[in-house]
């Protein structure tokens, strides 16, 4: 994953999360994604149904946003895309 993200210019990487015991792993892989990203400016968004839309779980794992759904997940990348161009 982070030769992908060291290679190519992503504006979001989504990450899916679906069992709880593997969440202690997420802000470790986040820094990771951040530390060799071509985009300085990356957003990380993270889901599935360990985390289930909890802004604290996404917030303590570093990440910039979460989602319930795919739809959800599509709309704040969408959000999160807007908001990097929007940044001088």
């Amino acid at each position: 994953l982070t030769r992908r993200v060291s290679q190519e210019w992503f504006g979001v990487v989504a990450l899916s999360c679906g069992v709880s015991d593997r969440l202690g792993a997420l802000p470790a892989t986040i820094e990771a994604i951040r530390a060799h990203s071509f985009n300085p400016d990356v957003a990380v968004m993270i889901g599935g149904q360990a985390i289930a839309g909890d802004r604290r779980a996404a917030a303590a794992c570093c990440a910039d946003a979460t989602a319930i759904d795919a739809a959800d997940a599509l709309r704040h990348a969408e959000l999160l895309v807007g908001l990097m161009a929007a940044q001088p």
